[in-house]
């Protein structure tokens, strides 16, 4: 029989101290899945506090399935029989001066750890930390860096979506906003350490890029764009993009860009309908150029649900045609939690 329960308690230890646990089981006619956590969160003052977690989780006969070729061939993801794994991780946040705000995390995640929104984090260590510093009350300055490593033996979907044994990823922002103007500058930088040649991850270089864009409000529902990019390594390219956005109702919401640089040229139009508030589909279409000449059809369908406050579900499929004759069908199911 197929069942599903799950309880969350947390307690007051002390007026700054919270102790919380968590359990979660569920049962189908081919697998089962068991989760326990405990966390607890320690106010450091008023606008300070660090927190810890730790979960481990028992599956059995799940899996999920990953493609590496477009949508050709799949290739289960199997959390093995009876698989068991661990989860832990530390979080704090401050805010000082009522200007500058802190963040820094460590996350360690086993292989065996059997979650679907975690599946192409399983076998990581994540880092990183973050700041941000109100300039005025208009300027807003922010800097983070994020390190993600592979940990031995860590699944196809991991090493897919990192790419390399190590990335670190540096950025630094500023935005200014006056009136109907909205100004951001910004500086990015990657670095990737024994890059995975099995997978071919674009996204698995070194980079360093910099990049304005300046956002202006037309009217209270219509918004107009342009934005400058430059890759300062690697094949050194520029591009430049514009675009608009109109919130035609409530609930429905166009947009479109066109974007030059010296890989080619790209068009792209799309809508978004928020059918009740929790669910919203979109539509979007390419038609991109590249340097060579080859055009490239996509459009692009996808569906996005709010089942909690904190846990979110999309899903997206693609299609692509080119002038070479190649069509590539693509679908994704992703969740943030």
């Amino acid at each position: 029989a197929e069942s599903s329960q799950g309880a969350r308690v947390e307690q007051a230890l002390t007026d700054n101290v919270t102790a919380g646990a968590t359990y979660v089981s569920e049962t189908q006619e081919a697998s089962t899945y068991k989760l326990q956590g405990y966390d607890t969160t320690v106010h450091l003052g008023k606008d300070a506090k660090v927190k810890a977690e730790y979960a481990q989780t028992q599956a059995q006969d799940t899996g999920s399935f990953i493609s590496t070729d477009g949508g050709l061939s799949y290739t289960e993801l199997s959390v093995g029989n009876t698989a068991m794994g661990k989860a832990y991780g530390i979080t704090g946040d401050a805010r000082l001066f009522d200007r500058v705000g802190l963040q820094a995390y460590y996350k360690w995640i086993e292989n065996g750890f059997a979650s679907v929104a975690a599946t192409s984090r399983q076998g990581k260590e994540l880092s990183g930390f973050a700041m941000t510093f109100d300039m005025t009350p208009d300027t807003r300055l922010t800097m983070r860096q994020d390190i993600q490593k592979l940990i031995n033996n860590t699944n196809a979907q991991a090493q897919l979506q990192a790419g390399a044994e190590e990335t670190v990823t540096t950025a630094m922002q500023i935005v200014h906003e006056v009136r109907r103007l909205r100004l951001t500058a910004e500086f990015q930088n990657q670095q990737v350490t024994n890059k995975n040649e099995k997978y071919e991850t674009v996204g698995a270089t070194d980079t360093s890029t910099v990049a304005g864009r300046a956002d202006y409000a037309l009217t209270p529902k219509t918004d107009v764009s342009i934005q400058q990019e430059v890759e300062l390594t690697g094949e050194k390219g520029k591009q430049t993009t514009v675009g608009a956005t109109a919130q035609l109702t409530d609930r429905l919401a166009v947009r479109g860009t066109q974007s030059l640089g010296t890989r080619g040229t790209a068009s792209s139009v799309g809508a978004t309908a928020d059918t009740t508030g929790k669910i919203a589909l979109s539509t979007d279409y390419t038609q991109a150029r590249d340097k060579d000449g080859v055009m490239t059809d996509t459009t692009t369908v996808g569906a996005a649900a709010q089942l909690t406050d904190k846990i979110a579900l999309n899903s997206t499929l693609a299609r692509s045609s080119s002038s070479t004759g190649e069509t590539v069908t693509t679908a994704t199911v992703g969740s943030q939690a």
